[in-house]
Order: structure tokens, then sequence, then C-alpha cells
């Protein structure tokens, strides 16, 4: 939520995330933001430290659920050919393409490095075996 208050709208994000493993479409990507953020219980909120006292978990999943609707409109709207890309500014900030900015936007398409999964500190797979303590 402090990503669409304070840096840029969430749409062009889903549209760019869209292009990555595991590759799920831009709406489903909506539709499982949204269910996480009305499944997460308040408590879990309650403890994430340095947030806002008015940040309650009514408050948070209620504008949480505001920027997904327009996210959601956003790339319901949005040409399929978006899919995978980064439209930005030329200072790199994620934005929503109109017609009033579509020349000024730069779009980025998604790296095809692979993922990478950093491994625990003092775990080494060497000599690793199921079941072994």
């Amino acid at each position: 939520m402090a990503i669409g208050r304070q840096y840029c709208p969430i749409g062009p994000l889903v549209l760019a995330a869209a292009g990555k493993p595991p590759n799920f479409s831009p709406q489903r990507i909506v539709d499982e933001m949204r269910r996480h953020t009305r499944s997460i219980p308040a408590d879990e909120f309650a403890a994430v430290r340095g947030l806002p006292d008015a940040w309650t978990a009514a408050f948070i999943r209620e504008e949480a659920l505001v920027m997904l609707d327009a996210a959601e409109r956003y790339v319901l709207g949005s040409s399929p050919d978006l899919v995978g890309l980064l439209a930005s500014t030329s200072d790199g900030t994620p934005t929503e393409i109109d017609d009033a900015n579509r020349g000024d936007v730069v779009l980025r398409k998604a790296t095809d490095e692979p993922e990478v999964i950093a491994a625990p500190a003092g775990f080494t797979a060497i000599d690793w075996s199921p079941g072994r303590p």
C-alpha cells in the first residue's frame, strides 16, 4: 500500500510482473493481491514495525482494495502488448500510459535472468541428503 500511496500506481507494476515467472496473468495477480489483502489477520498488520499509527488493519485493507480496483481497471483497459513491460517516466518512476504521456514513457522489458534464491546462512548443499540432520 505504501508503494501505491507514495511512489507509483500499482497497475504498471502488475503489468510488468505478469511477464515474470510464474507468469500469472495481470488479472490473476490482482486477484491474488486482493485475496491476500482480505485474508491477512489484523494482528499481522499490527506486528509490522514503523507503520504510522493511523494505518490500522481496516485502513490498510480499505486503501489496498481501492488501489487494487484502480490497478484492475488499468490492466483491463491496457493493450495486451504491455504485459511484461514496465512503463516508466524518464527518471525511472513507474507510470500508467495514457494519451497525454504516451510519447514520453519509456518501456522496459523484464530481464531474462534466472530467479535466484539465496541459501540460508550456514547452509551448504555439498554432501547433503534427505533425512540428514
